[in-house]
């Protein structure tokens, strides 16, 4: 004969100490992994904070020893070190010799090169190699009388000054050689 299972019907549940007793036995298994996890956790952050408490003071110490001030030691005039501080002294500063450049520059026009060299041999005198494109020939013009007028150059000369791509995209391809000039107010 053929049982059939009903599978609406169900027992009621019901808690008794058994069910209660695996319940709390549960919680208290699961309660002790986390702690023990923890506390291994807490062990092992006190051993890094007690390695790297030891590597900080390391590096405070060599830190102080690195910045210890001794007593500049006294430059001769025929010295190596002597010759670099003069001629360092006697070179203009680049960056606000650039920033000028940059300031005198009008718009729509842009500097593809700019190379700086000795004007010759015996001379300590810098030269200035700028070449660059503009929209209009008229800005070329504008920004070596800015230059001329900043004071920075000398002897400033439009070398060359060639139309590139004639029609409605118009680029005028320009060179400048320019003297730095020692009486610029750097």
């Amino acid at each position: 004969m053929v049982e059939r299972i009903n599978f609406i019907e169900r027992r009621p549940f019901t808690i008794n100490y058994r069910i209660v007793g695996l319940l709390f036995t549960g919680v208290l298994v699961l309660q002790s992994v986390v702690y023990g996890y923890q506390a291994t956790r807490i062990h092992w952050l006190e051993e890094k904070h007690a390695v790297l408490t030891v590597e900080l003071s390391e590096l405070r110490e060599q830190q102080q020893k690195m910045l210890a001030v001794q007593a500049p030691q006294p430059v001769s005039n025929g010295s190596e070190q002597a010759q670099l501080i003069k001629a360092l002294e006697a070179s203009p500063v680049w960056s606000k010799l650039l920033g000028r450049v940059v300031q005198v520059m009008p718009a729509n026009l842009w500097l593809t090169k700019i190379k700086t060299h000795n004007k010759d041999e015996k001379s300590e005198a810098n030269a200035f190699l700028i070449e660059g494109k503009a929209r209009e020939p008229e800005l070329v013009a504008f920004f070596v009388q800015r230059l001329v007028q900043s004071g920075f150059f000398s002897h400033v000369l439009l070398t060359s000054s060639i139309l590139d791509k004639p029609g409605v995209g118009a680029v005028f391809n320009f060179s400048i050689n320019a003297d730095v000039s020692p009486g610029g107010s750097f």
